[in-house]
Order: structure tokens, then C-alpha cells, then sequence
């Protein structure tokens, strides 16, 4: 069962030392453009149209996230693991990638390998810019 979180009580929380967010899911697809999010972890959250604009996500986990709609533009996901995930109209304009992981990953009814959703992120970043 899923927990309702507002911006401003789901930026306290994380800078009051919490990393876990487990089941939670944002209200109005929340912004989170340039927050310094390191080492978070979501686990089973729905972040269908949440933006991560320019956001620091380093050492982040997505574990069995809605990534839908989700906007990653230009935020650094160095060594970021993403695992069981579903993501389909996302952003990934110049994000950096770095060590980052793409496992179990599904995408408009098909599952992804890693090499694939790598390799969506570079074709889109030539093209449409989305996945």
C-alpha cells in the first residue's frame, strides 16, 4: 500500500538522515529539480511524472519503481542502480550515466537489458530525448 508524500515533508525527511523511502508515491508529480539526493533509495514507489531535473541522485537505487514520465535531465546518476522498474516517456537528456545499472527493466510492454536501455539513452539523447 502506497503513502502519499508532499515535497516539502519528503525534503525533510531526507535531510533528517532517512534514505529508505519504501511504497511511497508523490503527489502532483513532484519537482525535485536540483536537490542533492545522494544514496537514496526507492523501493516499490511510484514516481510517475516526478522531475529530477539537474538533480545529484549518485549511488541511488530504483528498486520495483513507476519511473513513467519520470524527468532525469541532466541529473547525475553516477553509479545509480535501477532494477525491476517500469519506463516509458522518460528523460535522460544529458544525464550522466556513469556506472550506472539497468536491470530487469521494462518499457512499453517488453523487458530491457541493460544494453538496451543504455543504448535508448544515447539514441534519444541524438534524437527525441525521451525512453
Amino acid at each position: 500500500m502506497e503513502e502519499y508524500i508532499i515535497k516539502e515533508a519528503f525534503l525533510k525527511l531526507y535531510k533528517n538522515g532517512q534514505r529508505l523511502f519504501k511504497d511511497i508515491e508523490f503527489i502532483d508529480g513532484i519537482d525535485l529539480s536540483n536537490e542533492i539526493l545522494n544514496d537514496i533509495e526507492f523501493k516499490d514507489c511510484s514516481l510517475f511524472d516526478a522531475i529530477f531535473n539537474n538533480a545529484q541522485l549518485r549511488n541511488s537505487k530504483f528498486n520495483g519503481c513507476n519511473l513513467k514520465c519520470t524527468d532525469f535531465r541532466n541529473a547525475n546518476l553516477t553509479n545509480a542502480t535501477f532494477k525491476y522498474f517500469s519506463c516509458e516517456s522518460s528523460m535522460f537528456e544529458d544525464a550522466i550515466i556513469t556506472n550506472a545499472v539497468f536491470n530487469q527493466g521494462f518499457a512499453y510492454g517488453y523487458e530491457y537489458s541493460h544494453e538496451d536501455f543504455i543504448d535508448m539513452i544515447k539514441d534519444d539523447n541524438r534524437r527525441f530525448n525521451t525512453i
